[in-house]
């Protein structure tokens, strides 16, 4: 399939001074980092034009992580004026917690864009996850970034996953979410 045409913003989640969750060695940022890269050659691979927000460990200058976050939400909404077709956010979830893809449900936005980013949620999770639910989250960098397009934070699985250390468990992974959101693109249900 081909994704020529479509522009991917990928969000690694968090950086510089705020490192996300982290177990043992695995730290979330450069964990998010790595996949990020390795979703981004993929997606690049079908054909998209990508950006990726955050190439190297920084922050975006905030006094807190909320702050942080709305200001990389900021630099979303000022950064790219030509639009985007979807935003996909890489996180490790906590020790305790699983895997999945959340789309905002909220009232600040419209039907059509919960409609599209439910899609690839459920694309993403039935690719990557091998389970057929999206799950609902209010998180600013869905919810407060303005363009229309799909949106979507996936939690790859827990920062405690022993299979962090695996080159192989992470190619696999980062190519399943790139499946997911082809998939997404190339369905004939929903046409963005």
């Amino acid at each position: 399939m081909s994704l020529v045409g479509k522009v991917i913003l990928l969000d690694p989640g968090h950086g510089g001074e705020y490192e996300g969750a982290t177990w043992g060695d695995n730290i979330e940022k450069e964990i998010t980092l790595d996949m990020a890269n390795r979703v981004r050659n993929h997606l690049i691979g079908l054909g998209a034009t990508v950006f990726q927000i955050r190439l190297w460990d920084r922050d975006y200058g905030g006094t807190t992580i909320d702050d942080d976050i709305n200001k990389r939400v900021e630099y979303i909404n000022k950064g790219y004026p030509g639009g985007y077709d979807a935003l996909v956010s890489l996180h490790c979830n906590s020790p305790w917690g699983g895997s999945g893809s959340f789309y905002y449900n909220g009232s600040q936005t419209s039907s059509y864009e919960k409609m599209i980013s439910k899609q690839l949620a459920l694309e993403i999770s039935r690719a990557a996850f091998q389970h057929y639910g999206a799950l609902t989250g209010n998180f600013a960098i869905l919810r407060d970034t303005n363009d229309v397009a799909a949106k979507v934070l996936v939690e790859m699985a827990s920062i405690a996953d022993v299979d962090w250390d695996r080159d192989s468990y992470k190619s696999v992974l980062a190519h399943d979410i790139a499946l997911g959101i082809d998939r997404y693109f190339n369905s004939d249900i929903v046409i963005a």
